[in-house]
């Protein structure tokens, strides 16, 4: 112990004479800066002083003095008129230019002060300047833009500090120097300045000798403070190992005690484990009944609120439907009345549609049933789509609806699934529009490299902030006690947020209650398909063309009405309608009547399904139009019906004006 208490002493001593040493290199580094500073502010100011009396002098056009031996006129002012003048009393003066009064005071200062100046260029107008070789790399470096070059050197033995900067030429310049070739704000030399380092040099020695006796005299007060602790603390730890040693030997009686009482240990430790082992049991399966309780309890209160809140959203569209279509039996209704009655029966009817859509969404969501149908999709295109469709309904409240698209033409094409794409984007834009009563909505996207950015801002209702992050959940609109929901079932935001995450993406907001939401979601920038997918789209048309006529049509439907509805949406534009109630039959009288034009094929039929009476069609013609229609399936039907052989689709209810631009973009050639 004592070897190692020694060792640890000797180890503190060398971190302290280490951190002497240490300090005296900083020092010494600092002192070294200081001397720097003061030898460069010296010669600075040298120069600054130079350049004054350069100013002033050029200021003034130059200076006249009396002839002398000392100043005898300048031969390199020979071409200045006036060089040599004479006072009226008959005293001879010549002109002293700004170089000609800096050097004489050079040789002044470097007589009495030891400090010399230099003025030097490289277009020399006395010899007596050319420069030397350090001078001639600074006049090269101040061409380059530098404002300022020093070293230290030796001049005739002794230590200078050569600092110099540049003479930049000014207006005044050009009375004696334009001959040369100078303008204005060319370099036309420099001024260089020489220190003496003696005196300086001198006092830095005495006051680095001064700091090394203070820095050792502290290290001799840190020697005699750790030599003085050190010795304190060995007493200390002497004693201490004295009282170590008698505690040991009471250890040795309380071991034996000890190993008595582990095995009286080992027998209740064995019990306790089988305790615990049990009540980890009963605490793991409560936990697991109370988790399941309140799942069970959750799940029931969001279905019940959902049901009841299904109640409501079916029974009140339909109360709309059966209640104005009793009202449209009145025999004296006008006809501004039977049209109003009629748009509120649409309008019931779209709604009760949406409901069912969403309904049929969320099951295929939650069944796993959803299958992505990757191809080209043109995100402008969408963009625009979704512009174009819901700018009626914003200006009808009053909103002012825009489209900031910042997708470039070129990077506007992207692998996903544009039908799922396009269900984001409505569902967000027709929430934004639902719960804004007035201001603005905002929608577009941009390019974020490998994934793009969506988003709609809108100036409505606003979401607390204690249920940002429930609105994605299903069902969760009915679950809002103290709502400010108007219709819908609550699953748009679910589904939109299922949508998103097949698609590899992720959504979320920001709102502010009273003042506005805004949605975020991204989707990866994918330019290149896995797979090459051809899908279709129905072209919009507000009526068919005239030219349309003559089809001979077969329409395959189960549904007497539904039969019905498309008999007389069709019926303009065919000279015969063959109709079959079954798969089966509308394979045979495909057989039987080869030069069928149109089939508009329903899916769901009870013996064979329209996926399958296609395919068996096709079988034996390859050129009849087949349009499938069904009211069974929503998201991923077309991509079914395409593969199945169809040419196109359209889904229940059927809109008039999308089938006659169906039957429009295949037989108005």
């Amino acid at each position: 112990m004592k070897t190692i208490r020694v060792r640890y002493y000797l180890a503190i001593l060398f971190c302290w004479t280490i951190l002497i040493v240490s300090l005296i290199i900083f020092d010494f580094s600092k002192i070294e800066k200081e001397k720097d500073n003061l030898a460069k502010n010296e010669a600075r100011a040298n120069f600054n002083k130079d350049q004054a009396i350069r100013f002033w002098a050029s200021s003034h056009g130059g200076v006249y003095v009396p002839i002398d031996s000392m100043t005898q006129p300048n031969p390199a002012l020979s071409h200045i008129p006036e060089r040599d003048i004479e006072t009226p009393s008959g005293k001879k003066l010549t002109l002293m230019n700004p170089a000609y009064m800096i050097r004489q005071l050079n040789e002044y200062f470097a007589k009495d002060y030891g400090v010399v100046g230099h003025i030097t260029s490289k277009i020399l107008m006395r010899p007596e300047n050319i420069p030397d070789e350090w001078e001639l790399n600074a006049l090269n470096q101040f061409e380059k833009g530098i404002k300022e070059v020093s070293e230290y050197s030796f001049i005739n033995g002794k230590p200078y500090l050569r600092l110099m900067q540049p003479m930049i030429t000014e207006q005044s310049c050009l009375k004696c120097h334009a001959h040369q070739g100078y303008k204005i704000g060319d370099v036309r030399g420099g001024i260089g300045i020489s220190i003496p380092m003696n005196l300086i040099l001198e006092r830095t020695a005495q006051q680095k000798k001064r700091n090394i006796i203070l820095f050792s005299l502290l290290w001799v007060i840190g020697f005699i403070g750790l030599s003085f602790g050190y010795k304190k603390l060995d007493n200390s730890l002497q004693k201490q190992e004295q009282v170590e040693k008698a505690i040991k030997v009471q250890n040795k009686e309380l071991i034996k005690t000890e190993k008595k009482l582990k095995k009286q240990n080992k027998e209740y430790s064995a019990l306790n484990k089988e305790l615990a082992a049990s009540e980890e049991k009963i605490r793991a399966t409560n936990e697991e009944l109370l988790i399941a309780k309140e799942k069970a309890e959750e799940s029931d209160r969001l279905k019940s609120a959902f049901l009841a809140n299904m109640s409501h959203e079916i029974r009140t569209p339909m109360n709309g439907i059966l209640g104005f279509s009793d009202l449209l039996k009145e025999p004296n209704l006008s006809g501004e009345e039977q049209k109003k009655y009629i748009e509120i029966i649409e309008k019931s009817g779209a709604r009760m549609l949406n409901i069912i859509n969403d309904i049929i969404d969320i099951s295929k969501i939650e069944s796993g049933q959803i299958k992505l149908s990757m191809s080209e999709t043109n995100v402008n295109d969408k963009l625009e789509y979704i512009y174009t469709f819901f700018k009626p309904e914003a200006e009808k409240k009053g909103l002012k609806f825009s489209l900031k698209n910042k997708l470039l033409s070129k990077e506007a094409t992207i692998i996903t699934d544009p039908d799922k794409f396009l269900a984001i984007l409505i569902n967000l834009v027709k929430n934004a529009i639902k719960y804004t009563n007035e201001g603005t909505i905002e929608f577009g996207c941009e390019n974020k490299g490998k994934y793009f950015e969506g988003f709609v801002k809108d100036t409505g209702i606003g979401i607390p902030k204690d249920r940002q992050e429930a609105i994605f959940e299903r069902f969760i609109q009915a679950d809002i006690e103290d709502k400010m929901a108007r219709q819908g079932a609550g699953l748009g935001l679910a589904i939109t947020k299922a949508y998103t995450e097949m698609l590899g993406g992720k959504i979320w907001l920001e709102s502010e209650e009273g003042i506005g939401s805004t949605f975020y979601f991204t989707l990866p920038y994918k330019t290149e398909p896995e797979e090459k997918i051809v899908v279709q789209n129905v072209l919009p048309s507000d009526k068919a063309d005239s030219q349309i006529s003559n089809l001979k049509i077969l329409i395959v439907e189960d549904d007497e009405t539904s039969e019905m509805l498309i008999s007389i949406n069709v019926k303009e534009f065919c000279n015969k309608v063959i109709k079959a109630r079954t798969g089966a039959e509308a394979i045979e009288a495909c057989r039987n009547i080869p030069d069928i034009d149109l089939i508009l094929m329903d899916i769901q039929m009870p013996d064979l399904n329209g996926y399958e009476a296609t395919r068996q069609i096709r079988q034996f013609n390859k050129d009849v139009v087949i349009i499938a229609q069904t009211a069974f399936g929503l998201i991923g039907d077309r991509g079914k019906s395409l593969a199945a052989g169809c040419n196109d689709y359209i889904s229940k209810p059927i809109n008039k004006t999308e089938l006659l631009a169906l039957m429009q973009k295949y037989f108005n050639k």
